[in-house]
């Protein structure tokens, strides 16, 4: 049997990446980051660096960055000063480091909603979910350009990504605009992002369009862009302006055919939708729509992909009893008894649940089965 010494060495030996970047939190929190520290944490920063293809001090920034992500911390300056007990100018050494691991895409930078007034808290840092994923699953650090994607469909979502954190107030618009123009630069070698990259359009109009594009690609057939086209502008007057050059049919992307506008169904509502040209153009690229809508805006059932779901034993019988009930005999049975009693005529059935647990597709799939087409509203509006 090994001493205790030698199986104490035999495990540093092996340590994981999982359990260096544990032991490397645990010894920089309240550390003042202090000179010997980085000797003290020389084996397990060699294990991180060696993974993140990085340097130690990249290495000893991004290990402390994720622990915090992973208390579910938006990770700020004042949060890393409170960390490490240290001033500001402590941190002035290791800045060099964090901005690479930025610069690589290690590490993403965002800017703090309604904080931008103060600037250690204008921007916090966090660890893309892919970098975490693999980290987490033992798998190897996914190596590749920063900004390059791995597909089409990947470019477009961190397209969206870009226009939906501008209506969050992560970014404000001049940073959407960059980080997008960079983002079609990398990736023009994907047919639908150099077809979005070579539009004369404005950075605005590019904007929207990947927006409604992908909002589209999800299965909406009309894009309510109302608070949309108020974050994408600073000043009132040129949102007013733009809104005119919408209202009056000058826009170009209405001109290029490549949108539609629809005035809402209420009084503020500015909602567009593809064109058949832009459909088009998702089908030559590559790309299909999950759910082909009906000219009057309904999905049909046979658009729709079969699933076998399953349902708690309370549940799968109410699902039973809903999917009886809609059976074309059993269906108008129901109907006339409900006349002869001088009820209103229709099946109202009311799903409740958190996201995520199948409400959307278990009436998906109850239309198939009936064979009956669908009508999604959205019910903000």
């Amino acid at each position: 049997m090994s001493a205790p010494s030698n199986r104490r060495t035999a495990q540093t030996t092996t340590l994981s990446v999982i359990e260096a970047i544990s032991v490397i939190y645990k010894e920089s929190k309240s550390s003042g980051l202090k000179k010997p520290l980085m000797r003290t944490l020389s084996k397990e920063l060699k294990i991180v660096a060696k993974y993140l293809h990085s340097t130690e001090e990249e290495a000893f920034i991004f290990s402390n960055i994720v622990t915090m992500n992973m208390f579910g911390e938006q990770v700020d300056m004042i949060d890393m000063f409170r960390f490490f007990d240290i001033t500001p100018f402590d941190l002035v050494p290791y800045l060099p480091a964090l901005n690479k691991l930025v610069e690589k895409g290690t590490i993403n930078k965002r800017r703090q909603r309604r904080r931008s007034d103060d600037s250690m808290r204008k921007y916090y840092y966090s660890v893309p979910s892919q970098i975490l994923d693999n980290l987490m699953n033992n798998q190897p650090f996914p190596v590749r350009e920063h900004g390059v994607m791995l597909d089409q469909i990947e470019a477009m979502g961190k397209l969206y990504d870009l226009t939906h954190e501008c209506v969050q107030e992560s970014i404000d618009p001049d940073e959407m605009h960059l980080e997008m123009e960079e983002l079609l630069k990398k990736n023009t070698h994907f047919p639908l992002i150099s077809f979005i990259s070579n539009l004369e359009i404005t950075e605005t109009d590019r904007a929207i369009f990947v927006y409604v594009l992908w909002k589209s690609m999800n299965g909406s057939t009309r894009v309510d862009l109302d608070d949309v086209i108020n974050s994408f502008f600073k000043i009132p007057s040129h949102k007013i302006n733009y809104m005119q050059g919408i209202y009056n049919q000058e826009n170009k992307l209405i001109k290029q055919d490549l949108l539609e506008y629809n005035q809402g169904r209420f009084f503020n509502d500015i909602e567009f939708n593809i064109t058949d040209k832009t459909r088009d153009l998702l089908e030559t690229t590559g790309v299909k729509l999950i759910k082909q809508k009906s000219k009057n805006g309904t999905i049909k059932p046979d658009t729709i992909t079969s699933k076998e779901l399953f349902y708690e034993k309370d549940e799968q019988e109410q699902i039973g009893k809903v999917q009886h009930m809609m059976e074309t005999e059993m269906y108008h049975e129901l109907m006339g008894r409900l006349k002869e009693k001088g009820l209103p005529q229709n099946l109202n059935i009311l799903l409740f649940g958190a996201p995520g647990t199948g409400k959307t597709e278990t009436v998906l799939q109850l239309a198939k089965a009936s064979g009956r087409e669908i009508m999604k509203v959205d019910i903000s509006q």
